[in-house]
């Protein structure tokens, strides 16, 4: 970072990229993004899967006012309420050799997921260490 440098972006996450981007439109150049990460992108991330990729992360919306994330999606029928999540016939849960798993199997993996959001949720997760996703598998 030279001493020219007046404004410092804190994250290379969506925000981030966006204001970079902003700051670029209006000619204003002299700026430098700060990220912890060895990725840009924030929470949104995209990862191999067998023959595909699937994205992780980045799976809810904040805020409906004046949000562009939240103006986007809803246009293309995006949002769905918790309610449709538990509805496993609205779901198909797929291996990473690309097979269907049953509609048994489907549900029970809902359950779990579920079980184990509930005790984040009764913040038996505060006692851990490390991501939720490490909770997760240890559960």
């Amino acid at each position: 970072m030279s001493k020219e440098t007046k404004i410092v972006i804190v994250g290379a996450g969506a925000a981030g990229i966006a204001a970079a981007s902003r700051l670029l439109q209006r000619g204003v150049n002299d700026f430098v993004i700060l990220e912890a990460n060895d990725k840009i992108g924030g929470r949104i991330y995209t990862k191999d899967f067998g023959e595909n990729v699937v994205d992780l992360g980045a799976q809810w919306v904040h805020g409906e006012s004046g949000n562009v994330v939240f103006d986007l999606a809803s246009k293309h029928d995006l949002l769905d309420s918790f309610a449709v999540l538990y509805d496993s016939n609205k779901h198909e849960f797929i291996t990473i050799n690309g097979e269907v798993i049953s509609n048994d199997e489907s549900n029970e993996a809902l359950m779990i997921y579920y079980n184990n959001l509930n005790k984040v949720k009764q913040e038996k997760f505060k006692e851990e260490r490390g991501s939720f996703g490490d909770f997760f598998i240890r559960e």
